[in-house]
């Protein structure tokens, strides 16, 4: 990934995204240092959890490009095998109510306790699927990360805040070869899997921020790049300079993410190819708007330029599931 970087990632993965200009060390390579501190489980911000919070630890960590903090919540599950979830920073006090990852989260985990079956299944990059899980009840895989995926600098810290690495590699990996296949192909792949009931993908724009560790679990690279723009108070100027970054960049298929501060984060796809992979099918990309995937349903889509998205996974058509059957 072009504009990789170590607070980059991170801050996808706990939810910030606010950083001022792209890193260019790799994530997999720097190694990262947090402060910590307990947090009273009673004394998390209000949240309709499916499993009380036993234990949370806030993470800070920061670099030359600014500080991020995330919360690690530990848990019981219904079988009372602890479990963990990485949650994103509650709502500032200056900010809006609808202007946070976290209340993305809480009202896309309302929308899935609404309208998904109690035994439906979640399908989700491990980072999200940990989100669901506590915030949802339903299963929720894969729920941990790969440890082979990160350099020795990095693993230890992974390992930590994660709640510890996966003992199957298989998940992991079957989902990025799945969100990195032509969009049907992937869709079959999932839903062959051998799970019984209703399959809900969910999909965010800060998975793109996990390109290198997708591409290392699936074998294939993310071609996205991404760049921080000030947000215009004329809309359209702000668009018009992503378009013209985006062509610039091959395929002119961009992605906008607001960010706190009067600036928007752009993504653009600099392959072609990659233009019908079902993760770029599946967020809102300009090239993906009006392309629906066969298979999967949109069921649900959050605010902020569509952050995070829920597909449900049906019947796929006889050429995708054989090209499923092929990719595996």
């Amino acid at each position: 990934m072009a504009a990789g970087g170590v607070l980059l990632a991170v801050a996808a993965a706990f939810g910030t995204g606010w950083l001022r200009a792209p890193p260019l060390t790799s994530w997999f390579e720097k190694p990262l240092a947090a402060r910590k501190s307990t947090v009273p489980a009673d004394k998390l911000p209000a949240a309709e959890f499916a499993f009380a919070p036993r234990a949370a630890t806030r993470f800070a960590l920061g670099d030359d490009d600014g500080e991020i903090g995330f919360v690690q919540v530990s848990y019981q599950d219904d079988r009372g095998r602890t479990r963990t979830a990485l949650l994103h920073p509650a709502p500032a006090a200056d900010q809006g109510p609808s202007e946070t990852r976290w209340s993305w989260w809480l009202q896309t985990a309302a929308a899935i306790r609404k309208h998904a079956a109690a035994d439906a299944r979640i399908v989700g990059w491990w980072d999200n699927a940990q989100r669901a899980h506590l915030l949802t009840g339903r299963d929720a895989r894969p729920s941990a990360p790969v440890a082979s995926l990160f350099g020795p600098t990095q693993r230890r810290f992974w390992e930590e805040v994660s709640g510890g690495f996966a003992t199957d590699e298989q998940p992991l990996r079957q989902l990025a070869q799945a969100l990195t296949s032509p969009a049907e192909a992937g869709v079959a792949a999932l839903r062959s899997d051998g799970a019984r009931g209703e399959t809900l993908l969910i999909v965010s724009t800060d998975d793109l921020a996990r390109a290198d560790e997708i591409a290392a679990a699936g074998g294939k690279r993310l071609p996205v790049e991404t760049k921080v723009f000030p947000a215009s108070t004329n809309l359209h100027g702000t668009i018009n300079s992503v378009r013209r970054w985006a062509q610039e960049g091959g395929t002119g298929s961009y992605l906008v993410q607001p960010l706190p501060g009067q600036q928007v984060r752009a993504w653009r796809v600099t392959d072609a190819q990659a233009l019908d992979w079902l993760l770029i099918r599946a967020l809102p990309f300009s090239t993906s708007l009006y392309r629906p995937i066969d298979g999967a349903d949109l069921v649900y889509q959050s605010g902020g330029g569509g952050y995070l998205s829920a597909y449900r996974i049906g019947g796929a058509s006889r050429q995708a599931v054989q090209s499923a059957a092929r990719m595996r």
